[in-house]
């Protein structure tokens, strides 16, 4: 098996963007705590694996930094009139759903 190296940045952005807590990623991937720190590579198989499950494209875990994300739309109605500042990756999917059906 061939290991990919990966940025522990990018590892530590899909999880923050996805929502899932280190317990949760834990359970599915044995050495995700490794990866998240650095200490470990993931195989390839592996890193689809957390691309799947993060809902994070494959080809983000190559870049250089963290992309920066974009919320589609200006405004969100908080509960307390709060920005939104990092939407869950699920609000992404569905406001793209939304604007491709428009």
């Amino acid at each position: 098996m061939s290991h990919v190296a990966v940025r522990p940045e990018l590892i530590r952005w899909a999880q923050e963007r996805s929502g899932l807590s280190d317990e949760t990623l834990q359970e599915h991937f044995k050495g995700f705590s490794s990866w998240k720190k650095g200490q470990a590579k993931p195989t390839l198989r592996q890193l689809e694996a957390l691309a799947a499950k993060t809902l994070t494209p494959l080809g983000y875990f190559f870049l250089p930094e963290p992309p920066e994300d974009k919320l589609p739309i200006t405004d969100f109605r908080t509960v307390t009139h709060g920005l939104i500042r990092h939407p869950r990756v699920k609000v992404e999917t569905i406001l793209k759903e939304l604007n491709e059906l428009a």
